[in-house]
């Protein structure tokens, strides 16, 4: 499931400016255009006049600078035409925000409870059906940012001992290599959604697509606190809610 992210201050300011470029353009597109129309008439008004001869050789010359300059008039034009093109579809693209891309219970992407473990069907189908995902974004929206942020229901983890301290780093950082042997283990629900989200970043790390672009991926925690709509949660339902057991990533530039 994809959603529609929000604008950040950054987009913002480049659509400013993009807007701004756009508009110096088609000013010196209209400028462009003027001098060219001034030419034209130029070039009609070297036509031979009865009372002021010309000599055939001083009209040819005349009429082949114009012409030459005319040429050069036309290509500016032409050059300043694709540049507002190229504008335009930038400007568009920016406005275009990227999809969020959920993963749920419900299509697949299940965790047993209390477990930060990817099962073997997890990661097929996390690679087969959201890393081109990932990948074609990556083009569309020219970004080199994607967050991954895990999502808990407000059900108590449990009294154990946590090890992300001491393993969540060495753990992203272990890349493509073999799962450490021993598993992240989270205290509450805040270090479970970051355990979890460390689970799906390391392995889209590992993906050889995602490595040929160079994308930053980062893992985060919503833990407990929002909820399905985006909204801060009201903090009373301490129920099983596979809806709210969740991973979510977002695609974006890097500040």
């Amino acid at each position: 499931m994809a959603r529609l992210a929000p604008a950040t201050p950054r987009r913002r300011d480049r659509l400013r400016t993009l807007h701004l470029q756009l508009g110096q353009e088609v000013i010196y597109l209209l400028m462009t255009i003027f001098a060219l129309a001034s030419l034209i008439l130029a070039l009609h008004a070297t036509r031979p006049a009865a009372p002021t001869p010309v000599s055939d050789a001083d009209a040819g010359r005349q009429i082949s600078d114009l012409a030459e300059r005319n040429s050069r008039l036309q290509l500016d034009v032409d050059a300043l035409k694709l540049r507002e093109t190229q504008l335009v579809e930038e400007i568009k693209k920016l406005n275009d925000r990227p999809p969020i891309i959920d993963l749920e219970e419900r299509d697949g992407y299940k965790f047993e409870s209390g477990d930060a473990s990817l099962t073997a069907a997890f990661r097929e189908k996390l690679t087969r059906e959201k890393v081109p995902e990932l990948i074609r974004y990556a083009d569309t929206y020219k970004v080199n940012v994607i967050e991954v942020i895990g999502h808990t229901d407000e059900i108590p983890v449990g009294t154990r001992a946590s090890n992300l301290d001491y393993l969540l780093i060495p753990f992203l950082r272990s890349g493509a290599g073999p799962e450490p042997t021993q598993p992240l283990q989270a205290t509450d629900n805040a270090g479970l959604g970051m355990a979890r989200a460390a689970a799906v970043a390391r392995h889209l790390l590992a993906d050889p697509g995602l490595k040929a672009l160079n994308m930053q991926i980062l893992p985060l925690s919503g833990a407990q606190v929002i909820d399905v709509r985006d909204s801060l949660s009201a903090g009373t339902g301490q129920k099983e809610d596979r809806n709210r057991r969740r991973i979510e990533i977002r695609v974006r530039r890097a500040n």
